[in-house]
């Protein structure tokens, strides 16, 4: 008899289920707390597969309510415990689903930007909102690696993710609990990766979209310098179709965040150019498994994106932009290209440089004066 029962509250439950997890996502406490006991139950009694709960889990492990949040981290910890793997490949629906319960969260904050970390008192560290998560997975270094790949990913295509996720992305990304030197540098490595790339490829494709200035263009190459560009001149550059390049900077929002992010990331555990430049995530384990610890660094606040976010909720994309408009696009690609020079040092100066010293050194050593011959032998 019992087993019928069992069966009968397992078919009712699979009916109703996807409601029940739905209800995760509600503006109401009293809805996401009554949601959390009902789903406490059936993963007590067994009575649907775990793995398709754990997205809303991780979801709502990000809830400002507290008892719902501590809930919703022991069942993820159970879960981790019984069926290894399982939270690892949920995690970032996970994570995209409490992007969505923090849209509905902080849609009524002062600032309508939604972020991804949480401070509790002025004086506390901030912590990420999916901290717990990544802490679950931080042990096993193939898992942690993954996570990271799969997030800074979304930042290479904005299609993929809009630039207030990334943001939140972001957020998480500079406070997640690190533990190990090779944690934070394994971020800022692919950073640089990807912005060598990417960054690149889209300072390419807006110089191309210009309109050229005369028939001398056919004479100079594509990459010619242009540190004394002018906003003017360029505006008048700008063809009257300016959305190919809207698009580019639009794409490269993303790669400005995770600029700002590797620099945060360097001022928040002290870490110098040095030491990421000679970082390689194919080294051994131990090299890289010492502890680090956070050092007092400025909250992670970058307010190019933010700005972007607050202009972006005040004014619709209209098919074509005024004067204004344009203005900013340039704008918006010379500040784009300064940030890109800092992050790229021209290295032909160096290499220039030091070729110069060595043909200098080979020189001197040509015209220094050969040793003179020893006296010869006095007579005797």
């Amino acid at each position: 008899m019992g087993d019928v029962s069992s069966g009968m509250a397992s078919t009712v439950i699979q009916l109703y289920l996807k409601e029940i997890l739905g209800s995760f996502l509600h503006p109401s406490t009293v809805v996401r707390s009554s949601a959390m006991k009902v789903v406490q139950l059936v993963l007590a009694q067994g009575l649907v597969h775990p793995v398709q709960i754990v997205p809303y889990l991780i979801c709502m492990s990000t809830d400002v309510e507290v008892t719902v949040s501590h809930t919703a981290d022991k069942n993820l910890q159970d879960i981790d415990k019984k069926y290894p793997g399982f939270i690892h490949m949920k995690a970032q629906l996970g994570i995209k689903l409490s992007y969505q319960l923090q849209k509905i969260l902080q849609n009524k904050t002062e600032t309508g930007i939604i972020r991804g970390f949480r401070k509790k008192d002025q004086d506390d560290l901030p912590t990420s909102l999916n901290g717990f998560l990544y802490s679950l997975l931080r042990n096993t270094r193939p898992q942690r690696r993954a996570l990271v790949l799969s997030l800074l990913k979304q930042f290479d295509d904005v299609s993929t993710a809009p630039l207030d996720q990334m943001l939140y992305l972001a957020d998480n990304l500079s406070y997640f609990p690190y533990q190990v030197q090779d944690e934070p540098l394994f971020i800022i490595h692919h950073i640089d990766i990807i912005i060598s790339t990417s960054g690149s490829n889209l300072l390419q494709l807006f110089r191309e979209g210009l309109i050229k200035p005369n028939a001398e263009q056919e004479k100079e190459p594509l990459d010619e310098e242009e540190d004394e560009e002018e906003a003017e001149a360029l505006v008048v550059r700008l063809p009257h179709n300016t959305r190919p390049l809207r698009d580019a900077m639009r794409q490269a929002r993303g790669c400005v965040l995770l600029l700002v992010l590797k620099q945060h990331l360097k001022q928040l555990y002290g870490f110098t150019d040095a030491k990421i430049n000679q970082y390689s995530p194919s080294e051994s384990v131990k090299m890289y498994e010492k502890a680090v610890s956070r050092r007092l660094a400025p909250l992670f606040e970058p307010k190019v994106t933010i700005a972007h976010l607050r202009a972006a909720a005040l004014q619709h994309d209209e098919d074509e932009l005024d004067d204004d408009g344009r203005r900013r696009l340039v704008d918006d690609y010379l500040e784009f290209k300064q940030l890109m020079l800092k992050f790229d040092p021209e290295e032909e100066e160096e290499e220039e440089a030091g070729s110069g010293a060595a043909a200098a050194g080979a020189g001197e050593a040509g015209a220094r004066p050969a040793p003179a011959a020893p006296p010869p032998p006095a007579a005797t």
